[in-house]
């Protein structure tokens, strides 16, 4: 089965992804069907809805209304490095003057050398690329960890979506919710990846069929999302914070 890749809301690339993977993360809303996804085989980056019958998909909209984006644009080159001051010259050497025979001569020390105006324009300078450096850097670096934090739930969620035709179709056949000792069913353990920890089958309080998805990686280590089986449609909600959830598991 071939891996898939697809450019983020955030112009990154994100992946390997199975197909169905892929289509859940459209599903959800947090990819549209102008954004950018490649395999193995294609010679370029295509938008998603070229693939639509190749992963099968429908035309319309996905259930949850989700923004749509806008293909992302090329990324910047990084801007070269800022040029370094030439060297400062040396100071010319102050031609000495004889004395007289009959006058004795007094050694003169030499003037103290200053810095020159070269030397403070390029120390100014270098105070102030670092200052810049430090600035940009506090604010990418909690921007890059979010969008880390948000692709790792949107793959988790993803994940646990390709388990709800199983959950389904065994309520169907049995009159029951499955757990994970049901046939057809591993441990919760089992189901762990780089995103996912565990995933639990069962019952809900109110008796609905579902599973309950504990995560793994930095911020949301161990926080849980819920994806509930109630008739034709699923309901998410979960303990993470909206930010960093797919938009139709968002609590307003």
């Amino acid at each position: 089965m071939a891996d898939w890749y697809y450019a983020s809301k955030d112009n990154q690339q994100s992946g390997p992804v199975a197909a169905d993977q892929l289509a859940a993360l459209f599903q959800a809303g947090e990819i549209s069907r102008e954004s950018l996804v490649w395999r193995e085989g294609l010679d370029n980056w295509l938008p998603l809805r070229r693939l639509f019958d190749e992963l099968g998909l429908q035309e319309a909209a996905p259930a949850t209304p989700a923004a749509t984006e806008a293909a992302p644009a090329p990324v910047s080159e990084p801007a070269p490095a800022p040029p370094q001051p030439p060297a400062v010259p040396p100071a010319a050497t102050k031609p000495r003057v004889s004395s007289p025979a009959h006058v004795p001569v007094t050694s003169v020390p030499p003037p103290r050398a200053g810095m020159s105006g070269c030397a403070i324009a390029a120390i100014v300078t270098a105070v102030v690329l670092v200052m810049l450096v430090g600035a940009l850097a506090a604010i990418a670096v909690p921007a890059y960890q979010t969008y880390l934090q948000r692709s790792g739930v949107s793959l988790a969620f993803a994940t646990a979506m390709t388990h709800k035709q199983a959950v389904a179709e065994f309520q169907q056949q049995n009159g029951t919710c499955p757990d994970n000792a049901s046939q057809g069913f591993q441990t919760p353990e089992s189901y762990s990846d780089e995103h996912v920890a565990s995933i639990k089958f069962g019952q809900f309080e109110n008796g609905g069929c579902g599973m309950e998805v504990t995560m793994r990686g930095g911020e949301i280590e161990g926080k849980r999302l819920w994806l509930e089986h109630a008739g034709d449609d699923w309901r998410c909600s979960s303990e993470i914070k909206d930010e960093l959830l797919p938009a139709n598991c968002r609590s307003h």
